[in-house]
């Protein structure tokens, strides 16, 4: 449901946030949107029945060719945040990486930054909250252009047209996709430069990474698919409130740690699985791709050897921190050979 959920992000941290912009920041950014679109300005529109007119926008990810773009549409009311999660839904990323939209001001020309706040940021120009920001504060036919960022690390940028207001249609639910092209990257697969080498893998069965490759993501994979009747888009409302829980509720200082607690605890499942997924891909060690095979094999679910496999390299992380030692491929091996059994059972 479009429009500005009813309670404000707690100025603490709460449960569920979104994800720490910390992992994500070590990348860097890129500079804001160049598109030369332009779209003319003109009186909202509404249809014979008397729907509302809604917003429609393309969207397409930079950097990459074949492009990957989508064409979706949102009420007029929408907030940023909404246009946040209906992106994420028509695309197919997950929502697991901070995100960011870049704008110009209208009045200043100066560049605005919107999507969640964090207080450690030590930027001049704070972030403003997504959810208190309606897409028409910015956006008209006259500034059409945006930049939508997702992931810090592998740093998705999408290039955001605001094509014009279009007239709605009785019974269709908004958001709605109704086009696009492509398939959406796998997440953590290393930014455009690395979904380009994901590609070549699967297009090519002599590449040495063409069966690992398949198997990380998944042999169903095809990216040139996509179907916009199949795109399922979230209550951005709902997504609000999973991922900040009720910003009313009073959090003590010995919740706040616990949560700080779990934020890096988050951070690092994230850093961990995306190692795991580099050493599948590229073979190194080999041992880890032989064990994600051999795990498979014997009829455990393939989430259940991630974690398996993220527990291992987490456990020797720990090790070398705790004990300041190098890297042990043959205590590595040991656990991996040991798996399922896990090193601290």
């Amino acid at each position: 449901m479009a429009g500005k959920p009813s309670a404000k992000k707690p100025a603490g941290k709460a449960a569920n946030r979104a994800p720490s912009k910390a992992a994500d920041k070590a990348a860097g950014k890129t500079g804001k949107a160049r598109s030369t679109a332009k779209t003319a300005k003109h009186p909202a529109p509404r249809s014979a029945q008397g729907v509302p007119a809604v917003y429609q926008f393309h969207v397409s990810l930079a950097d990459i060719q074949p492009k990957i773009w989508r064409r979706i549409q949102v009420p007029q009311k929408a907030t940023f945040w909404d246009l946040h999660v209906a992106i994420q839904n028509a695309m197919g990323w997950s929502n697991s990486h901070s995100h960011e939209f870049r704008v110009d001001d209208p009045k200043t020309g100066d560049e605005v930054r919107i999507g969640v706040p964090d207080v450690e940021d030590p930027r001049e120009v704070p972030t403003l909250p997504g959810w208190e920001v309606p897409l028409a504060q910015y956006l008209d036919g006259a500034h059409p252009l945006a930049r939508y960022v997702y992931d810090f690390g592998d740093e998705w940028q999408h290039d955001i047209l605001l094509e014009g207001l279009e007239p709605g249609e009785r019974g269709v639910h908004y958001p709605h996709c109704v086009d696009g092209e492509r398939a959406c990257p796998p997440e953590d697969c290393g930014g455009p430069s690395g979904y380009e080498e994901v590609v070549n893998a699967i297009l090519d069965p002599d590449d040495e990474q063409h069966a690992s490759t398949l198997e990380w993501v998944g042999a169903d994979y095809d990216p040139s698919l996509f179907e916009p009747e199949n795109v399922r888009f979230e209550d951005a409302r709902q997504r609000w409130r999973v991922t900040f829980e009720d910003a009313e509720e009073e959090l003590d200082d010995e919740t706040l740690v616990a949560e700080e607690d779990a934020d890096t605890a988050r951070m690092l499942r994230g850093g961990i699985r995306k190692a795991v997924s580099e050493q599948l891909r590229g073979g190194d060690p080999p041992e880890t791709r032989a064990t994600f095979e051999r795990l498979l094999a014997a009829g455990i679910a393939r989430e259940e050897v991630w974690r398996l496999l993220s527990c291992v390299l987490a456990t020797e992380m720990f090790e070398i921190a705790r004990e300041q030692r190098e890297y042990d491929h043959d205590r590595y091996v040991a656990m991996l050979n040991a798996l399922p059994e896990l090193p601290f059972d």
